[in-house]
């Protein structure tokens, strides 16, 4: 049975579209969804700072955990325009994919969606990313979405 749904979020497109698919999930089990951002560096990415302008913020004049809260609490709206009545937005800091790794252990999270960035060959090689290390060391099912 599903019981807990997570979404890690990063104001990507793809991370968008995992959490639209974490939300149909959520809905039609009856769910509670997670959703989470892992900030990993103390300035505004250029994802967020786009979004937060869709969203009518200026990223640049507040603080990173203010604009990412912006981000969050629209994406918990979304979620329960799908019909999620329990949603929790958090935003968190450190490495991501120990933070993720942590919090599904801790919340009992049974599948986690996560977007698939594409980084280039190299990048991919030297750093590898984050869904692919959730896939390897999560303990819940883990759906990578492009």
């Amino acid at each position: 049975m599903i019981s807990n749904v997570a979404a890690a979020i990063d104001g990507s497109s793809y991370a968008q579209r995992a959490a639209e698919i974490a939300a149909a999930v959520a809905a039609k089990f009856g769910a509670k969804a997670h959703l989470i951002y892992v900030m990993p560096h103390h300035e505004v990415p250029a994802d967020i700072k786009d979004l937060a302008n869709i969203e009518h913020v200026e990223a640049g004049s507040i603080e990173l955990e203010a604009a990412t809260e912006v981000i969050v609490t629209s994406i918990v709206a979304e979620f329960h325009r799908a019909g999620v009545a329990a949603v929790e937005g958090h935003v968190l800091t450190r490495n991501p994919v120990a933070t993720l790794l942590h919090y599904i252990q801790n919340h009992g999270i049974d599948m986690i969606f996560t977007g698939r960035r594409g980084l280039r060959p190299i990048e991919g090689v030297l750093l590898g990313s984050v869904s692919s290390k959730l896939n390897h060391h999560a303990g819940c099912t883990v759906v990578t979405v492009k």
